[in-house]
């Protein structure tokens, strides 16, 4: 189930550049919808209640 400004325990290294913004499409800057409601999908309501991950240093 989707939450409110996105999981914060995903493990995979990409998921984890996209936060620290090291990762980008090329289509990036068209996108205008990132929660699934341009699908017919709701937009999340919960927020992320699990624990948070200590800082990741950027991998250059």
């Amino acid at each position: 189930m989707a939450v409110k400004g996105g999981a914060q325990d995903c493990p995979y290294t990409y998921m984890q550049d996209m936060v620290t913004g090291n990762y980008r499409l090329p289509w990036e800057d068209e996108v205008v919808y990132t929660d699934g409601t341009s699908c017919g999908f709701p937009a999340p309501t919960r927020v992320y209640q699990g624990e948070e991950l200590p800082s990741i240093p950027s991998q250059v």
